[in-house]
């Protein structure tokens, strides 16, 4: 629907209501009107003034005598304040009074001006053009809000619709990635369990590589299965969040003797530096482990064969601070600038190879315990550090 907003029109007939009790002056003032193309109403006092403006809504302006029988113009003004219909009509007062109380009377009943006796007609005429024109610019103006106001009333209702639409697509998303990755683990443990079996029964060089290659790749659809699962517990805020205080060496031990077989076969050396002897602090001992590991693997696969990975920890500004240090090749430009996202495009590892998930993982774990994450190329390979607060 097309919003139509009024302009000022100055070939309008406005319509003004004279309130005199003098017959007299209201044949002067309408005379002065008439000429000037307004149109003319008439009451003789204050009490008719207002049936007549109740029972017709045409009125853009009255000018209201003060000294009249049965209802004078101070007593007319305030009640048509007190009026919802006519609060915001303009008036402006006739009045033989030029002191100043009565001046300041007239305004403190509602007035926006006043004219004094006897009348100059130009005077008079420049006086209801100005509050015709304000009040028809305070209308239009109302009227555009009306219009703002229904087309945000609009665009919410919109907007609410969208919304509601997409936190069913979520969950329905969420469920679903739920329900699969808990349906994935079963069998793929089974898988890991057999491919290892069978890896140490071949002989057959060829043989045993195919084993191997389908060990590893059981081995990282079972980890996808486990990241998965726990972001989107953690998405839907079903985790069982656990605080206690645990020790950050022994956990560090336990993800290494973990990792031993990979760091095995490429001849790695993991070297521990611990700068603090503040090890046991207050956090998630099943999320931190799975934060370092995943970071630890990541280390392990892109280090070259015999090199070294650095873990350190030290303390700094009420953080510990876990660094795990490859010799690998670093982080390309385009995975830096979308490290922690879910689901990219490109592998947020060292290069495209895997689900882009560990990291950003890591760092939803990081901000559980109002921690962080950072990630840097550093001179001979990359570097991820995780920081936990003390206190």
């Amino acid at each position: 629907m097309e919003d139509k907003i009024m302009n000022f029109d100055e070939n309008k007939r406005f319509k003004v209501l004279v309130v005199d009790d003098n017959p007299k002056n209201i044949q002067i003032i309408g005379n002065i009107l008439k000429d000037a193309n307004y149109m003319i109403g008439y009451a003789t006092d204050g009490m008719q003034a207002i049936e007549l403006l109740l029972k017709s809504e045409d009125y853009d302006l009255v000018l209201l005598d003060i000294d009249m029988p049965v209802m004078n113009g101070y007593d007319a003004c305030i009640s048509l304040r007190n009026i919802e219909k006519l609060k915001e009509i303009p008036v402006i007062f006739l009045t033989a009074f030029t002191d100043t109380h009565n001046i300041i009377k007239g305004f403190e009943c509602g007035a926006q001006d006043y004219i004094t006796k006897p009348y100059n007609a130009k005077e008079l005429l420049e006086r209801v053009n100005t509050h015709l024109q304000l009040k028809h610019k305070t209308d239009q103006v109302k009227q555009m809000n009306q219009i703002l106001e229904q087309r945000v009333a609009e665009r919410t209702l919109k907007l609410t619709e969208a919304n509601e639409k997409l936190a069913v697509l979520d969950q329905t998303k969420n469920d679903f990635l739920a329900l699969i990755s808990h349906e994935m683990r079963t069998p793929l443990n089974g898988i890991v369990g057999f491919a290892e079996i069978l890896k140490s029964m071949v002989e057959d060089p060829a043989q045993k590589e195919f084993a191997n290659y389908l060990v590893q790749s059981a081995e990282r659809l079972s980890r996808f299965a486990e990241i998965a699962l726990l972001i989107t517990s953690m998405k839907l805020q079903r985790y069982d969040f656990n605080i206690e205080e645990y020790s950050l060496g022994l956990l560090i031990d336990t993800v290494i003797e973990r990792c031993d077989n990979k760091i095995n076969d490429k001849a790695i050396k993991v070297i521990k530096k611990f700068e603090t002897d503040k090890l046991s602090i207050a956090m998630d001992e099943s999320l931190i482990r799975f934060s370092i590991r995943g970071i630890l693997e990541n280390a392990i696969n892109f280090s070259p064969a015999g090199e070294n990975i650095n873990i350190g920890v030290s303390s700094e500004n009420g953080f510990l601070k876990i660094s795990v240090t490859d010799n690998g090749p670093g982080f390309s430009n385009e995975a830096l600038s979308k490290i922690f996202e879910l689901f990219t495009s490109d592998d947020i590892w060292h290069h495209s190879d895997g689900l882009g998930l560990s990291l950003a993982t890591v760092k939803m774990i990081a901000d559980l315990h109002k921690g962080k994450v950072e990630v840097k190329n550093v001179d001979k390979g990359a570097e991820v550090t995780l920081f936990i607060p003390t206190n």
